[in-house]
């Protein structure tokens, strides 16, 4: 039986469709896949500093399957089971070398500590390393309100060299003072935290999520932080500038919670 034109062009119609179908077929299957999985027992959650804010640190294995990549971002996004929902961006990364010992036998870790750019994950070579974040929305605010208080202190210490108690007692720094405490919201409960990343190419994520709990008395000790503010900032600007001055640098005080990997249908491991 002769082939109809009909027949001709479903053919046709279904080869031209072919490429694009493969095409998306092998970057399905070819494309980096991407696991980050956290060390649970290395997470430290924080609050304070002159003016870092929330903070939430901890040791992750960054790995790509199939094909190398480059990330140029990871994140953490945590969720408080009332639903409040915290977004956090990479703001450092402490990669470990080596240990040795110095010549009076103390232990001393050779390390480095980099702003991250970007990262290039080796589908041979995973990348682990200790992962520090600030939160997305307290830099946004902090920023303009930090940058007028160094104003303020650039204005005082011109017209007087020991402008410093000025400085500590004025209006400005009680409205710096005043945006830190309210930017305080940890709260006691249960957190579920996931890891967002991005990539300047396509990737596929893993998904995985976590969850850690806070009791009061975790909230209460971060908290304090709010009181050793203002003796931080005065230690940083009299340290070894002000005649007698003996005070000595402020300890924060941080919260380790255990990390735990929630089994469900999301998760592949």
């Amino acid at each position: 039986m002769p082939v109809t034109i009909f027949e001709i062009a479903t053919y046709l119609g279904a080869t031209a469709w072919a490429p694009p179908i493969i095409g998306l077929g092998r970057r399905f299957f070819t494309q980096p896949l991407i696991t980050v999985l956290p060390d649970n027992t290395s997470l430290q959650l924080g609050f304070g500093g002159i003016g870092m804010g929330p903070t939430f640190a901890i040791k992750l294995f960054v790995n790509t399957d199939k094909k190398d990549a480059l990330v140029d971002f990871t994140g953490v996004e945590i969720r408080h089971t009332d639903g409040s929902t915290y977004n956090f961006e990479w703001s450092g990364m402490y990669e470990y070398f080596s240990e040795i010992r110095n010549d009076f036998g103390e232990r001393q870790i050779v390390h480095r500590d980099t702003k991250p750019i970007a990262i290039k994950l080796s589908a041979s070579s995973p990348v682990e390393r200790l992962f520090s974040f600030r939160e997305t929305r307290f830099i946004k605010s902090f920023t303009p309100i930090f940058n007028e208080l160094n104003e303020y202190q650039t204005y005082l210490q011109n017209k007087d060299p020991d402008y410093y108690d000025q400085f500590l007692n004025s209006e400005k720094f009680d409205h710096y003072l005043k945006f830190m405490r309210e930017s305080f919201w940890w709260k006691a409960g249960s957190y579920t935290v996931t890891f967002p990343i991005h990539s300047l190419s396509s990737t596929k994520l893993v998904p995985h999520s976590f969850q850690f709990y806070l009791k009061q008395d975790d909230i209460d000790s971060l908290k304090s932080n709010l009181d050793k503010i203002k003796a931080a900032y005065e230690f940083s600007i009299k340290h070894q500038k002000v005649e007698n001055f003996t005070a000595t640098p402020v300890i924060w005080n941080f919260r380790h919670p255990t990390l735990e990997h929630l089994k469900n249908k999301g998760n592949t491991a």
